[in-house]
């Protein structure tokens, strides 16, 4: 097949991708996907360069612009209505369907993450030809990077997932990118830890749970390709940090039925695996940062008078500040782990040591609130 038969194949696949029918568009994104995965290495090279231009970008612009625009018919009371399948005997019948189940920006979400989802799985699986076909590779990957950024910001959880599953995906198949896409990367991550912590948050859980577990995994490859200091220097094991002290606190981490919640856990598992750190600093910062999840005295106290005395008023008190009981524990045995650990230089757990028994001598107290606390003083004593 020449050239100029494989260009005008995925132009025509590009603008039925940004048909008004979810069954076309989809049904395209699907050939569109399929096609090159399965005859990808039968392209010619000269075809990469505008396939990546004009057909993978145009597509991820086109289904953005087509998504925000329903999103803004929908606002106006436009949309409420999605057309049924094409029936041969009576062509197209329009179905009436709940508004919540089935509107036009729901299947245009659904499209969008179809449509980001297949792009990066082409970037990934040809990442090597394209390489050598596409000058303009970096470029070409910086706009695609920028796409991924707004799928994972978007309100709707389906395109949240998929954006930041797609980030670590990208990176996850190469051992070193350029300091651009990784700037993207935690532009975003901080942008999300941002909305995630605040009081009237909407994200659900998954997405920040699903973007800690992937920093992880991006943190354990870059660790095992030798590649820890390009890819998290000091700086941004600081923001990961920093990331993680706003998830903690954030409602999505205490919407849950048990805790310590998945979120928290993944936090908390995220913070344990840094060590081996280089920057001994860093471990100041990781124990200045777990004591403050844990209650202090003063916190105790005020908790014990409020209630005056009362163990069940004072227990709810104790709840409300510092959240559950077993949450509160697994920050005491993360902490004691990292402090433990054999990478830990004498001269800062000599330093670190008279903060750790103010903590626990402080935690002790909480016997004198036992509904539900004496799990949380009995660790602390052993």
């Amino acid at each position: 097949v020449e050239s100029s038969h494989w260009n005008a194949i995925f132009i025509q696949i590009r603008d039925i991708a940004r048909d008004n029918r979810p069954e076309v568009r989809n049904s395209a994104m699907k050939t569109f996907l399929h096609t090159l995965i399965t005859h990808g290495k039968s392209v010619p090279s000269d075809c990469w360069q505008p396939f990546i231009w004009d057909v993978f970008l145009k597509i991820l612009d086109g289904v953005h612009d087509e998504a925000l625009k329903a999103e803004h018919s929908e606002r106006l009371g436009e949309a409420v209505q999605v057309e049924g399948a094409l029936k041969p005997e009576q062509g197209r019948q329009a179905l009436l369907v709940h508004h919540t189940r089935n509107t036009a920006v729901k299947q245009w979400n659904e499209t969008r993450a179809t449509a980001v989802d297949a792009v990066v799985r082409l970037i990934r699986v040809y990442h090597d030809l394209l390489t050598g076909a596409v000058p303009d590779l970096l470029d070409a990957l910086q706009c695609s990077f920028v796409h991924l950024k707004h799928s994972a910001l978007h309100w709707a959880e389906e395109v949240s997932l998929v954006g930041t599953r797609c980030i670590r995906d990208m990176f996850l198949s190469q051992t070193v990118y350029p300091p651009s896409l990784w700037a993207v990367a935690w532009d975003t991550w901080e942008t999300l830890a941002d909305m995630t912590s605040q009081s009237d948050s909407a994200v659900k859980p998954k997405v920040p749970t699903l973007m800690i577990e992937g920093i992880m995994e991006l943190y354990q490859k870059s660790r095992e390709a030798g590649t820890l200091k390009d890819n998290f220097p000091s700086e941004r094991i600081k923001t990961l940090l920093d990331i993680c002290d706003k998830i903690l606190r954030s409602p999505a981490a205490l919407a849950s039925h048990s805790f310590p919640s998945k979120l928290q856990s993944a936090v908390l598992e995220c913070i344990e695996a840094l060590a081996p750190l280089e920057d001994q600093g860093l471990y100041r910062n990781i124990f200045q940062q777990l004591i403050r999840y844990v209650p202090d005295h003063s916190t105790i106290h005020s908790c014990l008078l409020t209630a005056g005395g009362e163990e069940g008023a004072a227990a709810e008190a104790l709840l409300a500040t510092f959240g559950d009981v077993e949450y509160c524990r697994k920050v005491m045995d993360t902490a004691e782990k990292l402090f433990s650990s054999v990478h830990l230089s004498p001269a800062l757990r000599q330093e670190t040591f008279p903060q750790f028994v103010k903590m626990y001598s402080a935690v002790i107290l909480t016997r004198y609130i036992s509904r539900g606390a004496c799990t949380l003083w009995k660790s602390a004593i052993r």
